[in-house]
């Protein structure tokens, strides 16, 4: 049975008597603040609430700790601050004024909905729900839980972008799990990389199911939206929320884990509604994919593809699939405003032609400087053109002819020319946010360096200043980012607790996947003191740099054998009972 007390608030992992904790590396336990529940609030005597993790508009998720089964669980409360206050004497939530109607409607939604969840834990992108109960005025649910990360950090850790091929595998089983909770009438209306989590064993769960008022803005409770991947019509805008919606988001995380970064939010595109996809991404997508990303992400919601599962079938389709009939296109648009493929390629043919016409018209330019050029030189030669046989005036006249000529087609044909920026010495977040809509950043390799600090960029492709004709199109810089040194300083362990050690050997640059731990007798030691560290029976020496995957043995003095931390013997240990 764990013991409680040991317990940190902010990991749910034993921590010991240590006041940092050497899981999570947190402090003290946070003081929630009203209305929110205290830390270690014990809920129908089974449950432990430690540090809230998210909060908004509909209520809080705590994180847990199950006492029955020893588990770390997600505690959700409904508490809708706008509707409702909590008496601080008993803990429990009583509606406010004229607000009871309203407060109990929401509740019994949120209760209908964590049920109808609670049905779908079988889904393997969920976090199951295993306990939904009322309490003091409100309703909590209980769900599973397991180590994980944001998709947001997930990409952040993974250089900020992944290509088609990991994008496809990663997000697909999230998908369906979407698609079947679709099927049966609930909706997310949240979906962002803050809400998808990345476990260790690889798989996305998605978290912060809500009742719908709490994704939009014009319910009495305070909407949660979050900017590039909620639509215009969850701001208020025109348009009503549904299915569509949900399309909108998991669109917006697929761009997200493509190009690197968010979508323009969706106000914003009212009065700039362009949406670019780097060419060199681009480029790596099937056509019908890039085609059905276009359709899910389009501005208003009656053109808008109308459900996942049609969002799927053109995502992962074969091309001859996704192109359809005129009559068929009709149909799409009606029954939800999908934009027409054949519309889409009679877009791109009418731009190809221009494009045509416009090169065609340079080339016969060209070609006309070029005539001209040589039939003024031949007359020159000749003596034609000259004036009283003057000869050098006309060359030269014919010359800045030419040139003049010339620079004005040159001229004409750079007008997209750009400036590439220097990122090198920024770290990948740094540049991002810097960088105007005309590049991103694509981490193209990680590796070493001894001169540049880790995190930091260590050189660029295309390079610095260097010009470059854009096209019109967002240009992707390729970014190599150092790893810090690959060898590090040991640092002193011995002595140390093996939780204060494994804290420095993490801080110090050291792999914790390499780092094993084993136990010895010894008498003169307190139980659980690190004795030695050792990499193929030699002794790792503090000072000396190994490399950051060393495999790393630590002996720790065995608790069982050893004596007791909290007294001091002088007795001989041998004649200790």
């Amino acid at each position: 049975m764990q013991d409680i007390n040991n317990l940190c608030m902010h990991c749910m992992k034993d921590k010991g008597t240590e006041l940092v904790c050497p899981h999570c590396h947190k402090g003290a336990e946070d003081d929630q603040g009203a209305p929110y529940l205290p830390v270690r609030t014990r809920l129908a005597e089974r449950y432990i609430v430690g540090s809230i993790i998210s909060k908004n508009g509909e209520g809080a998720t705590y994180m847990g700790w199950d006492c029955k089964n020893d588990s770390a669980v997600l505690i959700r409360e409904f508490l809708p601050l706008t509707l409702c206050e909590r008496d601080l004497s008993t803990w429990e939530l009583k509606p406010i004024a004229d607000c009871t109607l309203l407060y109990n409607k929401y509740l019994g939604d949120f209760l209908t909905l964590s049920k109808r969840l609670a049905r779908m834990r079988d889904l393997s992108s969920l976090m199951p729900i295993y306990d939904i109960f009322e309490l003091g005025g409100t309703a909590y649910t209980v769900s599973e839980y397991c180590e994980s990360i944001t998709l947001n950090d997930f990409l952040i850790r993974n250089g900020g972008s992944l290509n088609y091929e990991q994008c496809r595998s990663l997000l697909m089983p999230v998908l369906t799990s979407l698609i079947a909770l679709h099927n049966v009438g609930i909706e997310h209306d949240g979906l962002s990389p803050e809400n998808l989590l990345v476990g260790k064993d690889g798989k996305i769960r998605v978290i912060d199911f809500c009742i719908p008022e709490a994704r939009s803005a014009r319910s009495e409770l305070k909407e949660q939206l979050y900017a590039g991947y909620s639509a215009i019509e969850q701001y208020g805008y025109e348009g009503t929320i549904g299915p569509w919606t949900d399309v909108y988001g998991f669109a917006s995380i697929i761009y997200r884990t493509l190009v690197g970064n968010a979508p323009t939010a969706a106000p914003e595109r009212a009065t700039n509604d362009r949406l670019v996809i780097p060419a060199k991404i681009a480029e790596n997508v099937p056509k019908h994919s890039m085609v059905a990303l276009a359709n899910a992400l389009q501005f208003l919601p009656n053109e808008r593809t109308s459900s996942l599962e049609r969002f799927k079938d053109e995502f992962s389709a074969a091309p001859n699939v996704v192109t359809t009939t005129d009559v068929e296109n009709k149909k799409r648009v009606a029954e939800g405003g999908v934009v027409s493929v054949s519309e889409e390629k009679k877009k791109e043919e009418t731009d190809r032609r221009k494009k045509a016409v416009i090169y065609t018209l340079i080339a016969l330019g060209c070609t006309f400087v070029v005539i001209i050029t040589v039939v003024l030189i031949i007359l020159g030669s000749l003596g034609i053109l000259g004036c009283g046989g003057d000869e050098g005036p006309s060359q030269v006249e014919s010359s800045t002819v030419e040139s003049s000529q010339t620079q004005s087609v040159v001229s004409e044909f750079n007008v997209n020319e750009i400036e590439v920026p220097n990122v090198v010495n920024q770290t990948v977040a740094d540049v991002q946010k810097s960088l105007n809509n005309k590049f991103v950043v694509v981490v193209e390799a990680k590796q070493y360096s001894d001169q540049v600090e880790e995190g930091l960029i260590i050189s660029q492709t295309p390079a610095a200043n260097e010009k470059i004709n854009s096209n019109g199109e967002v240009q992707v810089i390729k970014v190599v980012v150092s790893m810090g040194a690959e060898k590090v300083s040991f640092p002193s362990i011995e002595g140390l607790s093996y939780e204060k050690a494994m804290l420095k050997l993490y801080e110090a640059g050291f792999s914790f996947v390499c780092i094993e731990k084993e136990e010895k007798y010894d008498p003169d030691q307190k139980p659980g003191t690190v004795l030695s560290a050792t990499h193929l029976n030699s002794e790792m020496i503090s000072g000396n740099k190994y490399t950051r995957d060393t495999a790393i043995l630590i002996s720790v003095a065995d608790a069982q054998s050893g004596p007791s931390e909290s007294t001091e013997s002088t007795e001989d240990p041998e004649t200790e009972e």
